[in-house]
């Protein structure tokens, strides 16, 4: 997909955009059962797109990789789905699924942690590599710029959050949270962009039957 140009607003514009329309918790759910992640499983199989994103504890020593993924966030437009490693291998079966498009910001450091848990993920969209600041083509477009530029709204992302343990078992309310619209806000974007497209597309078609016409 050739790179698509946006306008990034500027963050003195963003402070005035309402925020963005989160997944409230009910719409979130954290699989733990084995029968349970199988009916979820099955189910998204029949999706078409998905948010998709991992979450990893942390190491803050220096040459040291998280051992992660320890957490596995799927969304549609209305839901997010939340599997731990126990559900691994059927995690596997959606992000080796080629009918299925996942889409998310910034997979790099997600495929060295799915590769190196024998996951070769296929149909794989990464809008960083999509998206693309008018202004300034060579700054990486991550999920906030991204939010204001096609939702025009404010997106907030929990630095205590992403930098939290993800091993921890139960996972907080916060983590939850977090990570169901990490996988969510993906694929609203996704949303918006396609119809951006389909409205060119249409606009072009347009110009084009009125040349002909003349």
């Amino acid at each position: 997909m050739r790179p698509y140009l946006i306008r990034v607003p500027s963050d003195t514009e963003t402070q005035y955009f309402d925020s963005f329309l989160y997944l409230p918790r009910e719409r979130i759910s954290l699989i733990l059962e084995d029968e349970q992640a199988e009916k979820i499983i099955q189910t998204l199989k029949k999706e078409p797109i998905l948010g998709f994103d991992t979450e990893s504890k942390p190491s803050f020593r220096k040459a040291v990789s998280s051992a992660g993924p320890h957490l596995f966030q799927f969304a549609t437009i209305n839901q997010a789905f939340l599997f731990r490693p126990k559900h691994i291998a059927m995690v596997r079966t959606i992000l080796e699924e080629t009918s299925i498009i996942k889409v998310g910001f910034d997979f790099r450091a997600d495929l060295n942690l799915l590769r190196r848990n024998n996951i070769n993920p296929r149909k794989l969209m990464d809008l960083t590599a999509i998206l693309c600041d008018s202004a300034y083509p060579k700054k990486m477009v991550g999920v906030k710029k991204a939010v204001a530029a096609l939702l025009y709204k404010r997106f907030k992302k929990s630095h205590k959050a992403q930098k939290s343990n993800w091993m921890k078992d139960p996972l907080t309310e916060t983590q939850i949270i977090y990570a169901g619209n990490d996988a969510y806000a993906p694929h609203r974007i996704f949303v918006e962009l396609e119809n951006s497209l389909k409205k060119e597309i249409k606009s072009q078609d347009q110009v084009l039957i009125k040349r002909n016409k003349k």
